[in-house]
């Protein structure tokens, strides 16, 4: 991996009232204690990639983790997680991340040929949730259910849902875990200077080319996460469980509707 003269590159239905508003449910997700993780940056996690705009009944949300993100979380002090959604198999979602090199790049998008390929970022493994108490949330989810299904949490609605709008919530009810966010923050810049790597770079993936009318395409890495889920798991369930009850409310209710979207 090749060094710059300024920075070094990073390793790392009816009537009813319409439901509180999504954002609302992101007071379930705490900001981090970025000095308080110490030893346990060596669990990893993460969710994968979209599955574009399909509706589903049963919906998976898993972790994943790779060897270039326990590199990062040890350099900047914080464990970098991806959370990811799907509605097929989520062991089919984790090697997808492997084939294409999920977050693989880094660097600022504007200077392409300068960006870094990370070793590991190929690598894509599970991480998996560990059980908490669900029984009390189930109650209050009437026909929604969310169990516990080979390390990752499986939701069952009773009428099909856009699997993108979860990747939306989630997007919107972990914003204060969002590693871009923090990274963009003044601890996250000393962090990333400390390093030093560049404060103004992120991670890229690069998607193969859909042939014979597009290359290929470079899009932000902006599903990953500072979450430990082996202390962190009865917040991460909650603010989960909260979240597929607005979705099953806005989804029979009409409220949201859902915009359909490729990768």
């Amino acid at each position: 991996m090749s060094v710059s003269s300024t920075y070094r590159a990073n390793p790392f239905l009816g009537e009813r009232q319409p439901p509180a508003p999504l954002q609302e449910l992101a007071s379930l997700v705490p900001a981090p204690e970025a000095n308080s993780y110490g030893h346990l940056l060596q669990h990893q996690t993460a969710l994968a990639i979209k599955s574009a705009g399909c509706r589903a009944h049963v919906v998976h949300i898993y972790c994943a983790g790779a060897a270039h993100l326990r590199s990062v979380s040890a350099q900047i002090g914080v464990p970098v997680f991806k959370l990811g959604v799907t509605s097929g198999y989520p062991a089919k979602r984790i090697e997808a991340l492997s084939n294409v090199g999920y977050a693989s790049l880094w660097g600022a998008a504007e200077n392409r040929a300068s960006l870094e390929a990370l070793e590991g970022a190929h690598n894509w493994f599970q991480i998996r949730f560990p059980k908490c108490e669900i029984h009390n949330h189930n109650n209050d989810l009437g026909e929604t259910k969310i169990v516990f299904q080979d390390g990752h949490l499986q939701l069952t609605f009773l009428r099909p849902v856009l699997v993108n709008r979860f990747n939306e919530a989630l997007t919107t009810v972990f914003a204060a875990r969002c590693l871009r966010r923090f990274l963009s923050s003044e601890e996250g810049q000393v962090r990333l200077r400390k390093i030093g790597a560049d404060p103004g770079a992120w991670f890229h993936t690069r998607y193969p080319a859909v042939p014979p009318h597009r290359g290929p395409k470079l899009s932000l890495a902006n599903e990953l996460f500072i979450l430990n889920p082996a202390v962190e798991m009865p917040m991460i369930f909650r603010a989960i469980a909260e979240m597929a009850r607005y979705i099953a409310a806005t989804e029979e209710a009409g409220y949201v509707a859902g915009r359909e979207y490729g990768r």
